[in-house]
């Protein structure tokens, strides 16, 4: 499959399911849209002009009155409607004037180079360089040698840094940006790459040049497996989307799924709240089963002096974990309060004994004697049980 163009969506596509990635980016057929998305996109327009106005063409002051008529305006053109007292309008407006109160002073500190830009950058490949599209909402410059992406989401779900320094898109975007201050002759040390969650609170990472490497290095090798997968070999892969997929009529995975009882077996919320709720009662009860069998096991165990017990199919064995200790009060007698305090006190750990040890602070008579105070602090025994049947057999 030779796609005409990549970006960060057709990549994570193409990771949940070759045939989807096929009927979205090849045969061009597309999902029924949500209100969701309408009200994301009403905002991104407002939130575009505002700032091309404001802080690109400066052409007019920031205030909240602005930005509310320029919602206004992108939601007339998105729900080609005049009527600003639905649901969807005042979820829009909610979110905008909250990203006011949060943003609208700190514009004073950096320096806004472009908004709301579709670019691209070209990827190497077998069947010759293909374009890689982005769009920046919003790019900043944030310092001499620092620059920031900015992206702007109405999930209603939040995110961490961590969980961004994963998302393809956000590696995506910081891979753009060093592409694009290199054609523009700028030096950089950072580049930020900041999610505007306007439901929340904002979510930031930085990229370095190394995950810059490893940024491009993925999305080369992804778009090596996409021209590399001939067209009527595009594997279909059950994945947490599939009910929204625009396949899902036609897909066999997803049909021998449902036919067999799967989990997309489940048409609703509802009927997914049940079968959990039993689940999750079952597991209660099989959890207490197993602990007054675990205790019942470890008494006779116990009484009849053994640790391991077998039967033609399985193998038991009480496991005890051991880890070294030491009593506090002990330590302090052979060390002394001043440096018993030094290194912890009543809560001294191994760790800090084993400073001691290494240190200048103890005579030999000392070490000797704190040695002798460490000992095995047994945990309590469990319960192992393991198969004896051999399966590959």
């Amino acid at each position: 499959m030779i796609p005409k163009s990549l970006s960060a969506t057709s990549l994570n596509v193409f990771q949940l399911c070759p045939a989807r990635w096929k009927a979205e980016m090849m045969d061009r057929s597309r999902g029924m849209g949500s209100v969701a998305a309408s009200t994301g996109t009403a905002c991104h327009g407002a939130l575009e002009m505002f700032v091309q106005r404001c802080y690109i063409d400066k052409v007019e002051q920031p205030s909240l009155d602005l930005l509310m008529a320029l919602y206004k305006i992108s939601y007339t053109q998105t729900f080609n409607s005049f009527d600003y007292e639905t649901p969807e309008f005042v979820d829009g407006e909610q979110m905008l004037q909250k990203w006011f109160v949060n943003t609208a002073e700190s514009f004073e500190h950096f320096q806004v180079l472009m908004c709301e830009t579709k670019l691209n950058f070209e990827v190497p490949t077998s069947a010759g360089p293909i374009p890689f599209n982005y769009i920046f909402d919003r790019f900043d410059q944030i310092g001499p040698t620092e620059y920031r992406v900015v992206d702007y989401k109405t999930n209603r779900w939040g995110l961490t840094p961590a969980e961004l320094q994963k998302k393809i898109q956000a590696r995506a975007y910081g891979l753009a940006a060093a592409i694009l201050l290199k054609q523009w002759g700028r030096e950089w040390t950072r580049i930020w790459v900041q999610f505007d969650l306007l439901r929340h609170d904002k979510v930031g990472v930085a990229f370095t040049r190394e995950d810059s490497a490893i940024t491009w290095q993925y999305i080369n090798e992804s778009a090596k497996k996409i021209i590399e997968t001939p067209e009527d070999e595009a594997e279909e892969r059950l994945n947490g989307e599939c009910l929204f997929c625009v396949r899902k009529v036609s897909c066999e995975s997803l049909k021998k799924n449902i036919d067999s009882g799967g989990i997309f077996s489940l048409a609703s919320i509802e009927e997914k709240m049940d079968i959990r709720a039993q689940a999750e009662w079952q597991l209660s009860g099989l959890q207490s089963l197993i602990k007054d069998l675990d205790e019942s096991i470890l008494t006779e165990a116990k009484n009849r002096e053994i640790t391991e017990f077998e039967t033609p199919e399985l193998e038991l064995n009480i496991v005890m974990s051991s880890r070294r200790a030491v009593d506090a009060e002990m330590v302090e007698m052979c060390v002394g309060p001043k440096l018993f305090e030094k290194y912890g006190g009543k809560t001294i750990t191994i760790t800090a004994v084993e400073k001691l040890l290494k240190g200048t602070d103890l005579t030999p008579e000392q070490k000797a004697q704190l040695r002798g105070l460490i000992y095995n602090k047994s945990g309590e025994p469990k319960v192992k049980i393991k198969s004896k049947v051999n399966f590959e057999e």
